[in-house]
């Protein structure tokens, strides 16, 4: 391992080392091991934007890996973020969609600090992901924050413009009320 806990599967995931990785796999590496962060190697392949990475995440997945494991609180973070969640932050479409539509994760999971895949896509201006998302399960747009404001709402008050175009687009009600009762216009009028 290295200082930061890394096995030998989780560099080979960084430099998206497919071959590399299936021999560690076939010797016997665990394919759910975790980091010092509590990051498994299909969570760091799916930070990793390429084609390659959607093939690691496959033989990953076909190797037994768990896309659900939650990762530990770091860094100032509440943890609790699975694959999906990076994939999604990091524009990663390739894994975003062999995740959903091969791996079939949950796409509503929370992370500790009520962080969905849709909001990790548009904290990071991912608009294209957060279409697919959308497309995929537009129920995302019902789900709250952890301050009882939705998707539209969250926008809003991070003033992500283009966010909320694309969520506009995709059909976000623009009078939905959040736990506060109060609409995006609304909030964005404070």
């Amino acid at each position: 391992q290295d200082e930061l806990g890394n096995s030998a599967l989780h560099l080979a995931m960084l430099g998206l080392h497919l071959e590399c990785a299936r021999f560690l796999l076939d010797i016997g590496a665990d394919v759910n091991s975790l980091n010092d962060e509590g990051n498994t190697p299909l969570i760091l392949c799916s930070i990793c934007i390429s084609e390659e990475a959607a093939a690691c995440a496959k033989l990953l997945i076909e190797m037994k890996a768990d896309p659900e494991i939650q990762n530990l609180p770091s860094n100032g973070g509440g943890g609790g973020c699975r694959a999906l969640h990076y994939a999604c932050g990091e524009g990663n479409m390739p894994v975003v969609k062999y995740l959903i539509e091969e791996a079939k994760v949950e796409l509503r999971a929370v992370s500790n600090d009520m962080l969905t895949p849709l909001l990790c896509a548009m904290i990071n201006n991912r608009s294209d992901v957060v279409s697919f998302l959308l497309k995929t399960d537009a129920g995302l747009l019902d789900i709250p924050d952890s301050n009882g404001d939705y998707p539209l709402h969250f926008a809003v008050l991070e003033n992500l413009v283009d966010m909320v175009l694309t969520l506009l687009q995709e059909g976000a009600d623009p009078l939905k009320v959040n736990t506060r009762g109060e609409t995006p216009l609304s909030v964005a009028m404070d």
